[in-house]
C-alpha cells in the first residue's frame, strides 16, 4: 500500500535543536509552555501525542496548562 493508506509504519520524526535557535525565537525557550511530541499508536494508526517534560512517561493535556 502506499504511505497514505498504510498507517502500520511508524511516521518519520524531524528533531530540532533549541540551541540553535533564530535570533527571535529564543525568548520562547524561557517559556514553561513546551511539551515532548512522540509518534504513538492507538489502534492501527500512529498518533503525535503530547507528554509531560517534568515527566515523559505521563500524557500532557492541551487544555491543562499545568501539564
Amino acid at each position: 500500500m502506499d504511505q497514505h493508506g498504510d498507517h502500520s509504519f511508524k511516521p518519520a520524526l524531524y528533531n530540532g535543536d533549541l540551541a540553535k535557535l533564530p535570533a527571535a525565537l529564543k525568548p520562547l525557550r524561557a517559556r514553561r509552555q513546551w511539551v515532548i511530541w512522540r509518534p504513538t499508536r492507538q489502534s492501527r494508526r500512529w498518533t503525535k501525542a503530547p507528554f509531560r517534560c517534568d515527566d515523559p512517561t505521563r500524557y500532557a493535556s492541551s487544555n491543562d496548562p499545568r501539564t
